[in-house]
């Protein structure tokens, strides 16, 4: 992660600029024993953090302790589901990507399932405020007789609040 001082009268007018970047990645691994889906592995770095609701089923809620991304803010997130594991996978809230000035925020979602493994991917809400600029990649590698669930929403702006998108920038690509 780059942090600069915004206020060093040192620094060139385009650095002063840029803004901070944010990275954050996260590895899991989830491992079945009969009946029970558990946590095997994780990985955690930057801004994001896996956390796991106590429930009757394995649940695993994405947290973006950073509120928000920007243009050049990445987050990249992989998934693996050993044989048999069952878990749902959702965020504590909606993403919200705020206007960016050059490069695009990036997002990256890789998930790995094995035989008669099954995901169900259900976030809230992408919300895309004017200006704002992503590029998304989502890749999926399962097992012939795993089963995976998605649901991805994306929003552009907040009507209710009276928000109208003029420009921005939205890739989306699935494999």
């Amino acid at each position: 992660m780059t942090a600069l001082a915004l206020t060093d009268p040192s620094l060139p007018e385009a650095v002063t600029r840029r803004t901070i970047r944010a990275e954050g990645r996260v590895r899991a691994r989830f491992h079945s024993t009969p009946g029970v889906t558990k946590l095997a592995a994780l990985y955690e770095t930057g801004g994001y953090r896996l956390k796991f609701p106590r429930g009757e089923r394995c649940e695993a809620v994405l947290v973006n302790t950073g509120g928000g991304m920007v243009g050049g803010d990445e987050l990249a997130f992989s998934l693996d589901a050993d044989e048999d594991a069952e878990l749902v996978v959702t965020t504590q809230s909606a993403e919200k990507l705020y206007r960016a000035e050059s490069e695009p925020a990036k997002i990256s979602i890789s998930l790995k399932l094995d035989a008669r493994a099954r995901i169900e991917w259900v976030p809230q809400e992408t919300i895309l405020f004017s200006g704002a600029r992503l590029s998304r990649k989502f890749m999926v590698d399962m097992a012939r007789d795993a089963s995976l669930l998605i649901f991805e929403s994306t929003v552009f702006g907040r009507i209710a609040m009276g928000e109208v998108i003029s420009d921005g920038l939205f890739r989306d690509h699935w494999r």
